[in-house]
């Protein structure tokens, strides 16, 4: 560039250096939007990425109902994409401290792995003994737990939790698991233990789940598209293995109950021979007793008769004496053999009775075998992918949310910054039309010429990229990470920066400037010197029509200075319709955030606490429920709560399923209908429709397509699948909640649900002592509070309204900048019609209200495209930070509208106060200057 050449590009800058500023702030925006939320996103993929292959977190866990053998994890191990296998033991119970520790926590209890979902020791050593665990670091701080501490297990009934050896651990070290990685899964807290610590003689050589590592590249990212398609792969290959081992299983389990079932017969057949044979012995002896008993009485009748007829002392007595103590004798002897006859008799007898007993017992027994071997069904394997892992899940749409919402932030105010330098260099040129005209005629080529604006653009764009990327690394990444990384338990503060995404990022924005610069130019730059020197005439004759009312001036001018310059109306219109679009999208995302918190916990979910109870009927539990709450008043009723699987169009998914009377229900959780918005009560819809069936949250029916009348399928406890059909869909914005009829479970499993929890609703807040006296209820597991799932909930959802609120803020500074530029460009390209409007006579306030009135029109029409873009574009932000158990609600939202024009109408005053300031000075050096 030559250096007068140089010199007229700084002047220009100079010159216009409101519009190069508003260029450059608006490219530093839309940099820090893209690579501050894409660096983020990559920090927190990477730190992630890091946790996993630090702890080698599974690839794949496979469960079975029949439990696992040593075979199964053989055969998994020499499946094709298997590189590692290793089973675990898995139990649940209680955990509180042996010594001062009132509280309890339900906690699932596992075997210790040694390659696979290893545990990162925070403080403390791995248990090396079987009295020994380890336990997560976040329920230790709740309960109070240090290492060296003693702890207690038990089940519901105080007993060592089910195929534990024993009941009492001391705390070798606190950890963290992979299985973990986010605060926000919602299972429960881990305990570990050495694999000797499950009990052989109850569990026996066998395993609860198989954790597997599959053959992957190295350096793959855990939250690709790529691995979960190499997972899948190897899903495929493992499920032909499955349906081969279940078969195999069902047949060995049920042949082993046929064998021991065959064995009890034999036994049982045997016994009934061996008893009838005693009995038979037993009534030949005990008639045999009865006549010796008639025997022995004879011979003692005979001997008091001798006493009687010849007393002891008299000459006959003496002369029969020693016949008569021969006879005596031989009655004493034969009474002494009765008595041992009688007595082994009687043990005959409690023998026969024992086995008699025995017998029955293990009648018994075979019934209820052949009982249970006739409700075995079949075994059935569940292949859980990484997405089964509720930690995973939710880190893997924290990571691509922020990516999308990165992208498309970006794609908006980068459009918008590409409208700016159109309408800015536009008519930077249009008004130095006869100035190009006459450098043309000196001989300057087009590239001369467009050399000047395209470094006006390009220092802006630069300048712009160079805050962008700083801004966006070291503040908005920065900021994000804070937000979420107060979710994970693995550090995510270390800072990203990808060198090939900024140097795309740095080429695109370059590419783009040059691109606007050159259409804004080269129309006119194509034109030949003495056209551009001519005088401009409007493109636009307003011809009045015969009989057409007069109107005002004011107006007349307006329309027509609209209607003759289509171009600069359109690029206006469609930059405020911009602005006001992403302002209106902020305040929707925010105000959706804020509402969405409200309705679920205040209009939804009308309970306070949830006790988990295994005999959640029992009124006198009520009783001492509302005596602890200390108020009569107190609305608690039971039903069942469990986590089920389901399968919807071949993927499995696990959702919380309430079962009970539906009219007790409405009571404690709101169902309103998803499209009218109306109330759903017991099996009736809001059309007055009677329906059977299960109903199913928002989220599901919306990610997988479903609706009323559809079938998916539903497990039980045993993973054996039931078709249920969809009643209805109603609201619910956390958690994936399902709820069906008592009567309906009861057609569709053929038994009735057992309630295992109960739902009180109190309107107090049960803290301190009558918590714990809740917790201390026999039977109780745990007690929520729904008070403090409105904090977690609120905890977790004031991330996306700090995202809303930075949104609200980026599009307020480039909606002003994109307005104050727009006005300057406004009121440069007036300056000419204002300046003999001036000479002409007219007041300071009548030039204002014409120079205002075209943008104000524009605006006007500008504002109301924005709201109307706004609300959908809102619509689809909020979509992007949806989750498979988060649902945000997605209603049009009146005070976004409000708040965005306000804001919007605000900054046009102050920028035409700001662009006006110099009107009133307008004269004929003014003209002449031009």
């Amino acid at each position: 560039m030559k250096v007068t050449q140089r010199k007229d590009s700084f002047r220009l800058i100079g010159e216009q250096k409101i519009s190069w500023i508003s260029i450059m702030i608006i490219v530093a925006l839309s940099v820090m939007a893209y690579l501050g939320l894409n660096f983020a996103s990559r920090s927190l993929e990477d730190s992630g990425n890091s946790f996993y292959r630090e702890s080698r977190f599974r690839d794949l866990e496979i469960s079975s109902t029949m439990l696992l053998t040593e075979e199964d994890i053989d055969r998994i191990r020499q499946c094709e994409g298997v590189k590692e296998v290793e089973g675990i033991c898995k139990s649940e119970g209680f955990l509180s401290k042996r010594v001062g520790g009132a509280d309890k926590r339900e906690v699932e209890i596992l075997s210790l792995t040694d390659n696979i979902n290893k545990n990162t020791v925070k403080e403390g050593r791995l248990p090396e003994k079987e009295d020994e665990c380890a336990m997560e670091e976040e329920i230790a701080g709740e309960l109070g737990i240090k290492v060296g501490d003693e702890v207690s297990l038990a089940s519901l009934e105080g007993e060592a939790p089910k195929y534990l050896k024993g009941k009492d651990y001391r705390v070798s070290a606190l950890v963290t698991t992979a299985e973990h990685a986010s605060t926000r899964d919602g299972s429960l807290p881990a305990l570990i233990v050495k694999r000797e610590a499950f009990d052989p003689e109850s569990l026996g050589p066998y395993f609860m789940e198989a954790l597997v590592l599959m053959e992957k590249p190295e350096n793959i990212s855990y939250f690709d598209r790529q691995y979960l398609e190499e997972v899948n792969k190897v899903t495929e290959s493992l499920e032909s293995l499955a349906r081969e081992r279940e078969r195999l299983r069902t047949n060995e389990v049920k042949g082993s109950y046929q064998s021991k079932i065959g064995e009890s017969e034999a036994l049982l057949s045997t016994g009934g021979d061996q008893l009838l044979e005693a009995k038979k012995k037993l009534d030949q002896d005990r008639k045999e007793l009865a006549e010796s008993e008639k025997s022995l009485d004879k011979m003692k009748a005979d001997l008091d008769a001798i006493l009687k007829q010849y007393p002891e002392g008299s000459s006959i007595f003496e002369a029969i004496r020693p016949r008569y103590e021969e006879s005596l004798s031989l009655y004493n002897k034969s009474l002494k053999e009765q008595e041992e006859k009688q007595a082994k008799y009687e043990s005959s007898k409690k023998d026969y009775d024992e086995k008699l007993k025995e017998y029955y017992r293990g009648k018994t027994n075979l019934e209820d075998s052949k009982k249970e071997l006739s409700e075995i069904g079949s075994c059935r394997w569940l292949l859980l992918g990484p997405k089964g892992n509720p930690s995973y899940a939710y880190t893997y749409s924290s990571v691509n949310n922020i990516r999308e919402l990165g992208t498309a932030f970006a794609i908006i105010f980068i459009l918008l910054g590409a409208l700016v330098t159109i309408v800015t260099t536009g008519r930077m040129v249009s008004e130095q039309r006869k100035a190009l005209g006459l450098l043309k005629t000196l001989g300057l080529y087009k590239r001369e010429m467009l050399l000047k604006y395209v470094t006006f653009s390009l220092s802006a764009t630069l300048s712009g990229i160079l805050l962008g990327f700083f801004g966006g690394t070291y503040f908005l990444q920065r900021l994000l990470l804070k937000i979420y990384g107060s979710f994970f338990i693995y550090d995510t503060s270390g800072l990203k920066i990808d060198p090939l995404l900024t140097v795309l990022v740095v080429t695109g924005e370059i590419l783009l400037s040059f691109l606007t610069v050159f259409f804004s130019c080269f129309g006119l730059l194509k034109k030949k010197a003495e056209k551009l020197m001519e005088d401009r005439l409007p493109s636009y004759r307003h011809k009045r029509k015969g009989g057409e009312q007069g109107s005002s001036l004011y107006f007349k001018l307006i329309f027509y200075n609209i209607m003759s310059a289509l171009k600069k109306t359109l690029i206006t219109i469609i930059s405020i319709g911009g602005v006001t679009a992403v302002l209106v999208a902020g305040f929707t995302m925010k105000g959706s955030v804020s509402k969405t918190l409200k309705y679920h916990y205040k209009d939804i979910i009308a309970y306070d606490y949830q006790l988990d109870h295994q005999m959640a009927d029992d009124k006198t539990l009520f009783e001492k429920i509302q005596e602890i709450a200390g108020k009569d008043s107190i609305k608690c009723d039971g039903f069942y709560d469990k986590e089920r699987y389901i399968n919807v169009k071949g993927e499995m998914i696990k959702a919380e399923l309430i079962c009970g009377s539906l009219t007790k229900l409405d009571s404690y959780i709101l169902r309103i209908d998803h499209k009218s918005g109306k109330e759903i009560s017991g099996d009736i819809d809001p059309s007055g429709e009677y329906c059977e069936g299960i109903w199913i949250y928002s989220r599901l029916a919306e990610s997988k397509g479903l609706n009323k009348g559809d079938e998916f399928l539903l497990y039980d406890d045993q993973l054996n699948p039931y078709a249920v059909k969809v009643a209805g869909v109603f609201e619910n914005y956390f958690g994936s909640r399902l709820i069906m009829s008592d009567d309906y479970y009861k057609k569709v499993f053929g038994q009735a649900p057992r309630n295992n929890t109960i739902f009180i609703k109190s309107g107090l807040e049960l803290e301190g002592e009558k918590l714990m006296a809740l917790l201390g209820l026999d039977g109780v597991s745990q007690v929520k509070s729904e008070g403090k799932s409105y904090d977690f909930g609120k905890r977790s959802i004031d991330i996306f309204g700090n995202i809303a609120l930075v949104m609200v803020a980026v599009a307020a500074v480039m909606s002003y900048l994109i307005l104050q530029n727009l006005i300057n460009i406004h009121m440069g390209q007036k300056k000419r019609e204002l300046t003999l409007m001036a000479i002409n006579g007219f007041y300071t306030k009548e030039l204002k209200l014409y120079g205002s009135g075209e943008f104000l029109v524009n605006s006007a029409l500008g504002m109301l495209l924005g709201l109307f873009l706004g609300s959908f574009l809102g619509r689809y932000m909020i979509g992007l930070m949806e989750s498979e158990s988060m649902e945000f609600v997605k209603n049009i939202r009146p005070e976004a509208w409000f708040f965005s024009v306000l804001i919007i109408f605000i900054f046009i005053l102050l920028a035409l106060l700001v662009g006006m300031k110099d009107i009133k000075k307008l004269d004929l050096k003014s003209l002449t200057g031009e």
